[in-house]
């Protein structure tokens, strides 16, 4: 009854009673909800209808034919990085299932290096120093580099 009160009926009044009687009741309201464990993302459609092709067949086959194209402007990237004065980098945790497959850790790493409008994006299995080398190597003296 006190939300009543609190919206100024009284309990006395046969009028507001009728009104108590016909509002909604305050429900129970959980604070703390839990996130699912896991979220899955809906599976990739089917190539060919009725067969277990998906679409990652279709992205193997571009990848393997057309990744040489794009080699040298992954090269252009980091060398336009190369030449400005402030570039920021990161490197985030990246499943890779292929890698698990192999008998490895499932983890690699996402190296993404940002300078001057552009990034380049590197997926490299370990965390070491000879990734950084390759994507940080061209660095000219007075760049600042921004890292976490």
């Amino acid at each position: 009854m006190k939300w009543a009160i609190a919206q100024g009926l009284r309990d006395d009044n046969p009028a507001d009673e009728a009104i108590v009687a016909a509002l909604p009741k305050p429900g129970h309201v959980q604070r703390h909800q839990r996130a699912p464990a896991e979220v899955s993302a809906q599976p990739a459609p089917r190539l060919f209808a009725n067969t277990s092709y998906g679409v990652s067949v279709w992205s193997r086959v571009l990848y393997e034919r057309f990744a040489p194209l794009f080699e040298p402007l992954g090269a252009a990237i980091l060398a336009h990085q190369d030449a400005t004065a402030l570039r920021h980098a990161d490197e985030t945790a990246w499943r890779v299932q292929a890698l698990a497959a192999q008998g490895r850790s499932a983890r690699a790493r996402l190296w993404i290096p940002v300078g001057d409008g552009a990034a380049y994006f590197h997926i490299d299995p370990g965390r070491g120093a000879e990734a950084a080398r390759t994507l940080l190597g061209g660095l000219r003296a007075g760049t600042v580099l921004v890292c976490d």
